[in-house]
């Protein structure tokens, strides 16, 4: 059975997971709003599985393809992660610089000189923690506070390597994710247990453990080994929907235990578990019965948000946060503080984001179709 393009379930998962990021940089109060701060490392680690479970077309991964050698095959594969890696990388540099002209505007109007902030962003120190961590004040300063941008270009770099390995990222994808994953959670153990300090690195830092090597591939590629292998994985359960489901629930049960044990981590052992759940919940719903239910009502509506508007979601929530913020302080500072809207602060900024992301969408249209004569 070949896998479809669409996968509404799987894009709700991604709504799911919109929410998730914005309520972790947009937080709710107390206790809820630092579980939800828990919550939101699943949606980075789904949006790169995502990733990788579309990255290659299926027929070229279990040897249908056509081709006739497996240099045939690698050529094709590594045309289409570079590819993607241009497109990924362009896309980055303009976000990027929409940000950067954002923060030049608010900086300057914050009484910020020029000078003084070229100089606090652009430093070689900032440069090499851009280019090995693809994080630092080259993408993010005090005008958003929240280094969210890393995961487009930490996505230009899997790209990259996934290219380079060719035909061999089919083979290599479950033992290198193994492998990266160990480290993943092992240096969050070494976090917890006696955070250690090398060459003026700080394992606490959170870009030393969330970053294009230890979660970017390791989760882009087990997206790609799920492709390879969703109908043999699937075929283990009786009710591979359910299971997935329950596997996903598991996963929010883990990661609340470790919140209440460790409190907040940079990697949680649930959000892999979450991430495994919601793939094979979301392949194992692929029926005609369920993609018309999944086009219908609330499910439909997240379906389109996951579909459409959730990496726009990603890449806009933190400009309008910081929006909505300068605005509160500034114009409404009767509502500063005030609990309601400290509540309901991550809805509407998520709210707002649609709009915007949905403005774009449809900007873009009236754009690029085709004007009647």
């Amino acid at each position: 059975m070949g896998m479809k393009k669409e996968n509404h379930v799987l894009d709700i998962y991604k709504a799911i997971a919109c929410f998730f990021v914005v309520a972790a940089h947009c937080r709710f109060p107390g206790s809820f709003g630092e579980f939800m701060f828990c919550l939101g490392a699943y949606a980075v680690a789904l949006f790169f599985a995502v990733a990788g479970r579309y990255l290659l077309p299926r027929e070229l991964c279990t040897g249908r393809s056509g081709y006739h050698d497996d240099t045939d095959v690698s050529s094709r594969i590594k045309s289409i992660c570079f590819k993607k890696a241009a497109k990924t990388l362009k896309l980055s540099l303009i976000i990027t610089l929409i940000y950067t002209l954002y923060s030049l505007v608010y900086n300057l109007l914050s009484g910020t000189t020029l000078r003084d902030w070229a100089a606090e962003k652009y430093t070689i120190k900032e440069l090499i923690l851009f280019l090995v961590f693809n994080s630092g004040k080259f993408i993010y300063d005090g005008a958003t506070d929240i280094d969210h941008l890393w995961f487009v270009f930490a996505m230009v770099y899997v790209f990259v390597i996934a290219g380079v390995l060719g035909r061999r990222i089919i083979k290599l994808s479950l033992p290198v994710t193994l492998i990266l994953l160990i480290m993943l959670y092992t240096g969050q153990l070494i976090k917890l247990i006696h955070p250690v300090k090398f060459m003026g690195l700080n394992i606490s830092d959170w870009y030393i453990l969330r970053n294009w090597l230890f979660l970017g591939l390791p989760f882009v590629l087990l997206g790609v080994w799920f492709s390879v292998n969703r109908d043999r994985l699937l075929s283990l359960f009786t009710d591979a929907k359910k299971a997935g489901l329950i596997i996903f629930l598991t996963g929010i049960l883990t990661t609340a235990v470790e919140y209440l044990i460790a409190g907040e981590l940079n990697a949680y052992f649930g959000s892999l578990i979450m991430v495994i759940g919601s793939l094979i919940h979301a392949e194992a719903s692929l029926t005609d019965a369920a993609d018309e239910r999944y086009n219908k009502g609330l499910t439909g509506l997240l379906s389109y948000i996951g579909k459409n508007l959730s990496a726009g979601i990603y890449y806009w929530h933190i400009m309008v946060l910081s929006l909505v913020t300068a605005a509160v302080f500034y114009v409404f500072r009767f509502l500063w503080g005030n609990i309601i809207y400290e509540w309901t602060r991550p809805v509407i900024v998520l709210v707002l984001t649609c709009m915007f992301t949905q403005l774009i969408r449809y900007s873009r249209r009236l754009l690029t179709s085709p004007r009647r004569t």
